[in-house]
Formats: structure tokens, C-alpha cells, sequence
């Protein structure tokens, strides 16, 4: 009798390690799944925030040269040279992210971005209508690709709401411009 407790306490001790390392296996595998899907979200916000932030240096360039154009005063040379560079610099730069990311970035967005790339290259001889124009698919990208990526990182709320208030913000933004046109032809 003794034997079997002896036996039975050896197993249970058995049992009792085996469930503690399969326990902590499982923990590790569970932590380093969340650990991986933190790293992967932060690397996917950086590259959205960088994409971004060239996409406001582009339209910058085609903002300040349609503000000049309506308001009927030149730019500077230097104010021209330090846009063009500008826009060049976030041309390339969103280029390489897109380039460097196309691992981590869903398709669409990259479809999107080479569809801005394609729209943006188109040549035009109305200088005015190329400002307006190359501004406005700079906006629709940078639109479609907020909602992309709210949706890409789990930040979406209601996709109507974000939808709407991003409408009515364009729709604001080009009432202004017109307004702005309006006046300067009176």
C-alpha cells in the first residue's frame, strides 16, 4: 500500500510539472502572438504616419502655388525652389515607405497610392485646371486612404461617421476655394 502512495505521489508531482511547463509554454506562445501583433500594429502606424505626412508635402506644393494663382500674386523663386524640393523630397519618400512596406501595407492602399502616382503624372496645358485637379486627387487619396487605414489599424468607429464628417470637410474646404475664386474675379 505503501508503494502506491508512493507511486501516486510521484505521478501527481508528474502531472503537476507537466501541467505547469505546458502552462507556461502556452502563456509564452500566447505573449509573444501579442507581443508580434503590437510590433506589426506600431509598424503599420509608422508607415501610415509617413505616408501621410509626405502626402501633406505634395499637396502643399499644388496648395500654395493655386492660393498664389487665385490671390493673382507670383511666388518667389526661392519660395518655388523650396517647394519643388519639398515635394520631390515626399514624392520619393512616399515612394521608398510604399516600396519598403509593400510586406505590411494591405493592397489596396498600395492601389490607391499608385493610382494618386498615375493621376498625379497625367499632363495637362491649363495650369490652373493641373493645380486644381492634381490638389483635389492629393485630398481624394489622402480620404480614401484614412478610412483604409481606421479600418486597417481597428480604430474604426462607424464608417458612415468618418465617411460623412470627411465629405462635409472637403465639401467646406472646396466651397472656400471657389469663394476665394469668386473674389478675386470681382
Amino acid at each position: 500500500m505503501n508503494d502506491r502512495r508512493k507511486i501516486m505521489s510521484v505521478a501527481q508531482i508528474l502531472l503537476q510539472v507537466a501541467a505547469s511547463i505546458f502552462g507556461g509554454w502556452l502563456a509564452a506562445i500566447f505573449s509573444l502572438r501579442i507581443f508580434r501583433s503590437q510590433r506589426v500594429w506600431e509598424r503599420k502606424a509608422e508607415a501610415y504616419t509617413a505616408i501621410f505626412d509626405a502626402l501633406y508635402d505634395m499637396a502643399r506644393w499644388y496648395d500654395e502655388h493655386f492660393d498664389a494663382e487665385i490671390s493673382g500674386r507670383e511666388l518667389s523663386e526661392d519660395k518655388k525652389s523650396e517647394l519643388s524640393k519639398a515635394y520631390m523630397a515626399a514624392k520619393e519618400k512616399l515612394k521608398r515607405r510604399i516600396a519598403s512596406e509593400t510586406w505590411l501595407l494591405p493592397e489596396v492602399a498600395s492601389q490607391r497610392l499608385e493610382d494618386l502616382f498615375k493621376r498625379l503624372s497625367i499632363e495637362r496645358n491649363d495650369w490652373f485646371k493641373m493645380l486644381d485637379e492634381d490638389s483635389y486627387s492629393i485630398s481624394m487619396a489622402t480620404l480614401d486612404l484614412r478610412l483604409m487605414v481606421r479600418e486597417d489599424l481597428g480604430l474604426e468607429g462607424s464608417r458612415l461617421a468618418v465617411l460623412t464628417k470627411q465629405l462635409s470637410s472637403r465639401f467646406t474646404e472646396l466651397s472656400s476655394r471657389l469663394a476665394r475664386s469668386e473674389k478675386q474675379k470681382s
